[in-house]
């Protein structure tokens, strides 16, 4: 079993490896922090990709139906997510999840995507988030026969006037019926190395409306876990707000966001697209990671020199309060 840094979130701490863990420690030791240059990778260790911008969900802790009318949607050249596969090809890149900002499963592209992700960067584990509204068995397998090496299933609730409540018009009994095939797909290993799991929010009466299914899918080798809700760096009504004590965020230093058309904001928590740091398409990612923009952003985020309005001052994830990041220096995963 592995120590954890205490300054991760419990449900980042399963995806997280030694060197991010690592670097989190080593940042928080800085006091006075000076420039971070030295101590970020030389390229990232994730990356989320948007190769389809559109959702077909309206979930209400997401700002999805908001900036769906408010910013420019489209989907990824081949030839973009090409030269971004290559870019990345030798570089250490550790998680590609090939998602950001969109349901994936809306790409009909995705199964091929995969196989090619795979081709260029064999050693780099593929992921996706899915809302389940398009996740049959049949598409789980042909996910797992191109290379997908791991699916998070987003079921908001297991009761229908939770989910109808949360997110209107989820069709609740489709999706659960999709699940237990995929369950039964996994119990029989017919998914070879891929994983399924599901993901469900920490909201009032949600644990409960999975006891029914929970175990089974459990000995079938489909686990559940509840994730805590965020305010999406205040582009929702949601989440825990700041706690007593800030912890440095681990996303500008180890994992780029790139959108359809190439762009690089700073984070999946930057919705309406407030901090751009170049665009793949006419500058390779590496030298975007490594150049004077990001730099100097890091440095500002570590010092809190952050002026009033920043994305990052509204956002909840990097605070816990300082009875939790006890709690978690103590546990094993």
């Amino acid at each position: 079993m592995t120590q954890p840094s205490k300054h991760l979130r419990a449900v980042e701490r399963p995806n997280t490896g030694l060197g991010e863990r690592e670097l989190l420690d080593a940042l928080h030791a800085l006091n006075p922090p000076p420039d971070p240059a030295g101590l970020v990778p030389r390229f990232p260790w994730k990356m989320q990709v948007q190769t389809f911008s559109r959702c077909n969900a309206a979930c209400a802790m997401c700002p999805w139906p908001e900036t769906k009318n408010e910013l420019d949607q489209g989907r990824m050249e081949e030839t973009t997510f090409r030269a971004l596969l290559q870019q990345s090809a030798g570089q250490g890149l550790e998680r590609m999840s090939l998602f950001l900002h969109n349901e994936p499963l809306l790409d009909v592209r995705l199964s091929a995507w995969t196989r090619m992700a795979k081709d260029i960067l064999p050693e780099t584990k593929l992921t996706i988030y899915t809302n389940g509204w398009l996740f049959t068995p049949e598409k789980a397998q042909e996910l797992a026969d191109a290379g997908m090496d791991e699916i998070n299933v987003s079921v908001l609730a297991a009761d229908a006037g939770l989910v109808e409540k949360y997110s209107p018009g989820t069709p609740l009994e489709k999706i659960l019926g999709y699940l237990d095939g995929v369950s039964k797909l996994t119990e029989a290993g017919s998914l070879g190395g891929m994983k399924v799991s599901v993901a469900a929010l920490d909201l009032p009466g949600v644990m409960d409306s999975f006891a029914p299914m929970e175990q089974r899918w459990a000995d079938r080798g489909m686990p559940l876990y509840f994730a805590p809700v965020s305010n999406r760096a205040g582009n929702c009504e949601w989440g825990e707000g700041a706690g007593e004590r800030r912890v440095v965020c681990q996303r500008p230093f180890t994992k780029a966001y790139v959108l359809y058309d190439g762009r690089l904001i700073l984070c999946n928590c930057d919705w309406r697209r407030e901090i751009v740091l170049g665009n793949i398409r006419e500058t390779p990612l590496a030298e975007l990671w490594q150049g004077e923009a990001y730099q100097a952003l890091r440095t500002k985020l570590l010092r809190e020199d952050l002026e009033e309005g920043f994305l990052c001052t509204a956002c909840d994830y990097p605070y816990r309060s300082a009875e939790e990041a006890d709690r978690l220096s103590s546990v094993e995963v």
